[in-house]
């Protein structure tokens, strides 16, 4: 497991791992090799990246290997009983309803109406530090609706966890105008579809009648197309 901030200030840094490993979190920090400009920190956890020593802005850095099981994940899970494993069961049923591909195992939970996903690891760890604010947790996957299930958009450019759905491969130049956000036609079945560019996804939309919704995030977009 890889940690790493943006910042040099040890409260965010080693300070709070430090914290993390006085619990009964079962990992070990792993050393780096050593080059001109790595920085240890005090507690010889991770690694500062100081503007000016290297070629890079500067950032933190710290690595953990999993040792064993989380004893005090395990109390908890002990001490909810039935209750417990009902809800892991209800969502491993979950993902083998859904049509999703996965080469690695990941846990599956869901927070109101989104699914989520990550390794059974960071998810151990997520529980572990409770007092942070996450702006993002591993990998959303669905959003429930009355019925059924739709796919996230965070699936289009997930490496291991998909889910299967058809695919429109397109051109250059319509390969632009969808990331810029444009909507086109097109004759389809209605649904869902993963929109492909030399074979590789780049975005996701949902066909509707004879043209799709461009589903593609607005603060991802192109501002400005190429001048032809």
């Amino acid at each position: 497991m890889i940690y790493s901030t943006c910042t040099f200030n040890p409260e965010e840094n080693e300070n709070l791992l430090q914290k993390l490993m006085s619990t009964e979190f079962e990992a070990t920090a792993v050393k780096l090799p050593h080059f001109a400009g790595l920085r240890a920190d005090r507690f010889q956890m991770g690694y500062y990246f100081f503007p000016g020593q290297t070629e890079s802005e500067g950032f933190y850095i710290a690595v953990f290997q999993k040792t064993g099981g989380n004893s005090n994940q395990r109390k908890k899970d002990k001490d909810k009983g039935k209750s417990k494993s009902g809800h892991a069961a209800k969502h491993t049923a979950l993902s083998a309803e859904l049509p999703l591909i996965q080469h690695i195992p990941h846990f599956i939970w869901s927070e109101t109406d989104q699914l989520q996903a990550t390794t059974p690891f960071a998810f151990e760890f997520y529980q572990q530090i409770n007092g942070l604010h996450w702006l993002k947790r591993g990998l959303h996957l669905a959003q429930q609706f009355k019925k059924s299930w739709a796919p996230a958009y965070d699936l289009v450019y997930s490496l291991d966890l998909q889910w299967e759905l058809p695919t429109l491969a397109v051109e250059h130049e319509k390969a632009l105008q969808i990331l810029h956000g444009e909507s086109q036609t097109c004759s389809a079945e209605a649904g869902h579809y993963l929109i492909t560019y030399q074979g590789q996804h780049i975005a996701m939309v949902k066909q509707l009648g004879q043209r799709f919704n461009n589903l593609h995030p607005t603060e991802w977009r192109i501002r400005h197309l190429p001048k032809k």
